[in-house]
């Protein structure tokens, strides 16, 4: 029997980094549920989740945890598919806006990685409270 799971061959770039990054993304944003809301509701706004993920999010009542995997599940299960580069700029975008610009970083590395592209505008950037200076 196929599965409905694309091959890694089919996948896109994007796709591959993603998923490559789940865990890690689950993780960080359930390590920080105060940006759970905020990261949601970029992606709501710039029509990756739906209304109903959004609204589940919301749920201050589920475990952090599970807030996270519901996002990150939606952004999987058919934004990915659909529109890889469109999808993955926006959440990079929005780990930046809520101040998780290291792990924006590690995305975009791991979309090189997968053999990706990064538009100029995506490069890796150094978080706020970091400078050029402080670098090795």
């Amino acid at each position: 029997m196929a599965s409905d799971k694309p091959s890694r061959e089919q996948q896109s770039p994007e796709m591959i980094a993603f998923h490559s990054q789940y865990s890690a993304l689950a993780d960080t944003l359930s390590g920080n549920q105060s940006v759970i809301l905020p990261f949601a509701t970029h992606l709501y706004t710039n029509d990756i989740i739906d209304k109903t993920v959004h609204q589940n999010v919301q749920d201050s009542r589920n475990p952090p945890y599970e807030r996270a995997v519901t996002i990150l599940s939606a952004i999987e299960s058919v934004k990915m598919k659909l529109l890889p580069e469109k999808t993955f700029r926006a959440v990079v975008l929005a780990l930046r806006k809520i101040d998780l610009s290291m792990t924006a970083n590690k995305l975009i590395e791991a979309l090189e990685a997968s053999g990706g592209t990064v538009p100029p505008d995506l490069a890796p950037q150094l978080p706020p409270n970091e400078s050029r200076t402080s670098l090795p």
